[in-house]
């Protein structure tokens, strides 16, 4: 987690930015409202769940739920032959070539057939037949068909929205030492760590204007976030970003993350996938303009088959700040990085253990410079079909290059260079409560040890620690799909 105190705006832009979520999910639930009423009346709340969540499991490759999620959904309106056509596929995946038959016949000839083309269905059947009498069915195998009116899981949808909010504590938002002074700018004194509630709000809105299965992918993501404390109000904070993706392949998951997020793809199978990505941001702290940060990033994904995905990243950053200081106190700068990652999959995609490690340099002025090796692993452990642990752990090396990253340099002259040390952990508990409706707890530890060299650490302290534990929720809305 970013290791700035989470600041955040005051009452009135807090309820500006609150009415501008509310209204765009409005507008959202406005334009997909007749999608929903539509689908809800077609399969009723209970199969058009279990069918949603039948069809994620089909594209992750997870046949044994896909086909106990889609039968749910065949049973509870049989007549749907959106339901049944799928549960076909599911049981021609898993190697089940009667019962697919079955299923797919019974598509074919329900009251409402699935919106595929007669050939497609027809090549369909004759996979099922041929695996039901023993012969090899696999060469023939096409890839899923898109769904209309569940883009999420087929094709990619030309917009989508995504509002989220958290609750909790932060046991150290000033970032300071136990037993250390600090003096806020209403002139309170804060003695060490002191605790607070804080209040996370944000929203994104995803738009993608070009669309190519297999081929390239334009995404631009728009993004506001808040965060205010209730006792701490000098530290509200607000950031406002935009970011372009540009995606050439597609991903068995539908998804490439990288330096700058995460963006959806077209589900594909290719062995190599690239990500160019750009993006702005500008931080508010109490409603003054605090830092503008310009990103690049460009990745390349190549996949080991259903074993593993490996990534290669080059980003660079560049940090504006207002009313920066010059010469050996200037905080503006540019970094660079370097990172390799493996993701190894236990079985379904959204299984995994991530690997990663990075190198970087920051360069400013000279109390600032520095270069820095990071380390982070991923665990992600689907509970059931609805809930998702998520752990994280990362360890960070920080070796200032000058003297000058001494804070005890411009009193009198010493001989060590700064060096930090940052661990951090995190849990995540997610529940999907609907299909787009996620409650969403976690908890996160961050500690710092800031090496000044023995005297120096008789004046000076830069050490810290910060737990941060929240529940919140995160709310997707996109057009042809159920809330």
């Amino acid at each position: 987690m970013n290791d700035r105190a989470t600041p955040h705006p005051p009452p009135c832009r807090r309820a500006g930015w609150i009415l501008i979520a509310l209204i765009c999910v409005v507008v959202a639930a406005a334009a997909s409202g007749p999608a929903v009423a539509q689908t809800a009346k077609a399969k009723g709340a209970d199969a058009e769940v279990a069918f949603a969540f039948g069809v994620a499991a089909y594209h992750r490759g997870d046949t044994e739920e896909a086909v106990e999620r889609l039968s749910e959904a065949a049973a509870a309106d049989p007549e749907d032959g959106t339901a049944r056509y799928w549960l076909g596929l599911a049981l021609l995946a898993a190697g089940d070539g009667a019962r697919a038959e079955s299923e797919l016949t019974a598509a074919r000839d329900s009251q409402r057939p699935p919106a595929v083309t007669p050939e497609r269905l027809r090549q369909d059947l004759d996979r099922a037949r041929d695996l039901a009498a023993g012969r090899d069915a696999s060469s023939a195998a096409p890839p899923a068909p898109v769904l209309s009116g569940f883009s999420r899981f087929g094709e990619l949808p030309v917009w989508e929205l995504e509002v989220r909010g958290s609750w909790g504590d932060d046991s150290n938002p000033l970032l300071v030492a136990d037993g250390v002074f600090a003096f806020a700018p209403d002139g309170r004194v804060v003695q060490g760590a002191e605790s607070d509630r804080v209040t996370q709000l944000g929203a994104r809105f995803d738009l993608r204007p070009v669309r190519s299965a297999g081929g390239w992918t334009l995404g631009l993501a728009f993004g506001a976030n808040q965060a205010s404390f209730d006792e701490f109000g000098f530290l509200d904070f607000t950031r406002l970003a935009g970011t372009a993706h540009l995606a050439w392949g597609g991903d068995p998951a539908g998804f490439l993350g990288s330096p700058l997020g995460a963006t959806r793809v077209p589900i594909g199978h290719r062995r190599f996938a690239l990500l160019l990505q750009g993006g702005v941001a500008e931080d508010e702290l109490d409603s003054v303009a605090f830092v503008t940060t310009t990103r690049l990033a460009a990745s390349v994904f190549w996949r080991q088959g259903a074993t593993g995905t490996t990534r290669l990243a080059v980003a660079t950053s560049d940090e504006d700040f207002e009313n920066d200081g010059s010469g050996a106190f200037e905080a503006s700068g540019t970094t660079t990085e370097v990172e390799v990652e493996q993701t190894f999959y236990l079985g379904p995609r959204n299984r995994y253990l991530r690997l990663a490690a990075a190198v970087g340099e920051r360069d400013a002025g000279a109390t600032f410079d520095a270069s820095h090796t990071r380390g982070r692993a991923e665990l992600a452990l689907p509970l059931s079909d609805r809930w998702t642990l998520g752990l994280s752990g990362s360890y960070e090396t920080i070796d200032f290059d000058a003297i000058e990253s001494n804070p005890l340099f411009f009193i009198f002259p010493v001989d060590e260079i700064r060096e930090d040390t940052k661990t951090g952990f995190s849990a995540v508990v997610s529940w999907a409560l609907t299909p787009r409706l996620l409650l969403v707890g976690r908890g996160s530890r961050t500690d710092r040890d800031a090496d000044l060299g023995p005297v120096a650490e008789q004046f000076f302290d830069f050490d810290y620690e910060r737990t941060v534990v929240t529940v919140g929720f995160r709310w997707f809305f996109q057009p042809g799909g159920a809330s």
